[in-house]
């Protein structure tokens, strides 16, 4: 009988982005077949081996109580407030366990250590065509586009950077590289988008989008 059962929760200090799992669907087809369907508190959904699951703990209800929530912005509460090796006095929330927080820039702090960071609710403006901070990033830092990439893979993309850094790559070289095409490239980030796709929502879902698009009037012959 499988030690692991829909609903479980667990969390482990192998996949710290992840925080707590909880455990939605047993795979019983394809090339997923037994394996896990498992989404996080913030809405990420994955695939997990038994394997992987074997190396967390179940956590129960005692993740109602853990002092701090991914998202959560934290600064540290001892005389030397400097966290990481970057010197920053505040962080956010990637990650927790029972004695460790995994912080988005300064790797990690205990939680002893740390405290709440209290932010102003800020009214949410809505799209005016503008500048925005999410286009924002440390350009003068990067050299080249690898530098670009493990900043994304280690800050944003996380456990989806296989496949967004062959749509980055791709778009990229975007038909110079030797032997390929634009269609090839093309082809490169269609694919990785599908496969992003089954990663968030499912191969049922992939499946149901592709005969989607094949019965629209853009793509009918």
């Amino acid at each position: 009988m499988s030690k692991f059962k829909v609903g479980d929760k667990l969390e482990g200090d192998s996949f710290p982005q992840w925080g707590v799992i909880t455990l939605i669907k047993l795979l019983t087809k394809g090339e997923f077949a037994g394996m896990w369907d498992v989404k996080n508190e913030t809405g990420w959904s994955g695939i997990f081996s038994v394997g992987e699951l074997e190396e967390m703990k179940h956590v129960a209800e005692k993740v109602d109580t853990m002092k701090f929530k991914v998202g959560d912005r934290v600064r540290k509460n001892t005389p030397s407030n400097r966290m990481g090796p970057k010197g920053l006095t505040e962080d956010t929330v990637t990650g927790c366990t029972d004695n460790t927080v995994y912080l988005k820039e300064s790797f990690w702090q205990f939680p002893d250590e740390l405290e709440l960071v209290e932010t102003e609710k800020i009214a949410v403006v809505p799209p005016h065509g503008g500048p925005s901070k999410y286009y924002d990033f440390p350009f003068s830092e990067w050299v080249t586009s690898n530098d670009q990439m493990e900043y994304f893979a280690t800050s944003k993309w996380l456990q989806y950077s296989l496949h967004l850094k062959d749509v980055f790559k791709a778009c990229c070289r975007w038909g110079d590289k030797e032997g390929t095409s634009l269609e090839y490239d093309a082809r490169k980030i269609v694919y990785s988008g599908l496969r992003l796709l089954m990663m968030i929502k499912g191969k049922k879902v992939v499946q149901e989008y592709l005969k989607e698009l094949v019965e629209d009037q853009q793509f009918k012959g």
